[in-house]
């Protein structure tokens, strides 16, 4: 979910379409690829965490794709936005601790 009115969490539910919700989504369409680089080059393994009404935190080398399969970002860490909210999206800015959320 990117506009984050989904009742399916993290996954879309297709709210957007009874939204005003307008993304052109080149870097987080539903095709962004979070590609872990392997264990063998970078010698650790990636992990990501999920927290309630948080964004999703990404621990060890990573890259991630845009659809079209250009290379978004290569970090050893990150976090990618799961509120719909963030003006940095894919990536978190921190806006969902001003929006209110329901438990998930």
């Amino acid at each position: 979910c990117r506009c984050g009115a989904s009742k399916r969490k993290p996954g879309c539910d297709e709210s957007h379409t009874a939204l005003p919700f307008n993304e052109a989504g080149k870097l987080c369409d539903p095709d962004v690829f979070l590609v872990p680089l392997t264990t063998a080059e970078s010698g650790v393994p990636l992990k990501v965490h999920f927290y309630p009404n948080d964004s999703y935190l990404i621990e060890g080398p990573f890259i991630l794709r845009s659809a079209d399969g250009s290379q978004v970002e290569r970090a050893e860490s990150g976090t990618l936005c799961r509120c719909g909210a963030s003006g940095a999206k894919p990536f978190c800015d921190g806006s969902h601790m001003y929006i209110q959320k329901e438990p998930e």
